[in-house]
């Protein structure tokens, strides 16, 4: 193998590596970006973002925003999710449900 064989194979090694770390990152933005739920379909502009620590909400209108992280690794998604059923609209409203739900479980 000449030199410059070895060259284009490095070179090419290199636009590889280039294109994918672009393809990827651009995943990356695109995925964490706000994405529709399927709830939302006949309601324009009700869009949600999902957090890893916490509820998914409307973007727009700020409601059910996440809960900070040290208070909602205590809650479970499934006692996230029954509070905004019942009504909760704020992180205080849900910890309060939740809490009284657990303590009537006692």
């Amino acid at each position: 193998m000449s030199k410059s064989e070895l060259l284009q194979i490095v070179q090419l090694a290199l636009t590889l590596v280039l294109w994918l770390t672009i393809v990827g990152g651009l995943m990356v933005v695109l995925y964490r970006q706000p994405r529709r739920n399927r709830d939302d379909k006949n309601e324009p502009g009700l869009e949600r973002a999902h957090f890893p620590w916490g509820v998914s909400r409307h973007v727009e209108t700020g409601q059910f925003a996440p809960i900070e992280r040290d208070r909602a690794d205590n809650l479970s998604q499934d006692e996230i999710e029954w509070a905004s059923e019942l009504g909760a609209t704020t992180d205080e409203e849900v910890l309060d449900l939740v809490r009284k739900h657990r303590e009537s479980l006692t």
